[in-house]
């Protein structure tokens, strides 16, 4: 098992018994588009009222990361047969 899938697993576990809410970035805040499904989502487990929700906050690193990581081949090779393969798909 790796790190993240023990960390997820741990988390899992610690959580269980808790009252929580599961967000994930990528799901939930990446595209804008989602971000007033999320508000909602978070405003209605903590029961408090829902406000309208607008950011000015943009995407600061191009979508294609080869431009920004020194060594993106590197990286590329690593992750291609793994499930994490999605962070380095154009």
């Amino acid at each position: 098992m790796h790190g993240s899938e023990k960390q997820a697993e741990f988390e899992h576990d610690v959580l269980e018994e808790l009252p929580h809410i599961h967000l994930v970035y990528e799901e939930d805040l990446e595209d804008s588009a989602n971000h007033q499904k999320t508000l909602d989502k978070i405003t209605e487990f903590l029961a408090v009222p829902a406000k309208l929700v607008k950011t000015t906050y943009q995407r600061s690193t191009p979508q294609d990361l080869s431009q920004v990581i020194v060594n993106y081949d590197e990286i590329e090779q690593q992750l291609r047969n793994t499930k994490y393969r999605i962070y380095i798909e154009n």
